[in-house]
């Protein structure tokens, strides 16, 4: 049986450092003039969808869950 083909860690965010540049150790600048981690940076993207279902979720940014032949993602729980 084949391995599935997977990148490592280190090389993504490596990749991510080179791409977007560094501030400090623990800080990667996203956004210019900001100094907010990239923990602090999801939090504050994703904070609005806490608590949401999924069907909510796709409701609000007009998301259609359901494929062309009828069937939910195979991830939908």
């Amino acid at each position: 049986m084949q391995r599935a083909f997977s990148l490592k860690s280190s090389y993504l965010t490596h990749l991510t450092r080179k791409r977007l540049g560094t501030k400090g150790e623990n800080t990667v600048s996203i956004l210019k003039g900001t100094e907010k981690g990239i923990e602090e940076l999801l939090n504050d993207k994703f904070r609005p969808y806490y608590g949401n279902s999924i069907n909510e979720i796709c409701e609000e940014l007009n998301i259609n869950l359901i494929s062309k032949n009828g069937a939910l993602p195979k991830n939908y729980a």
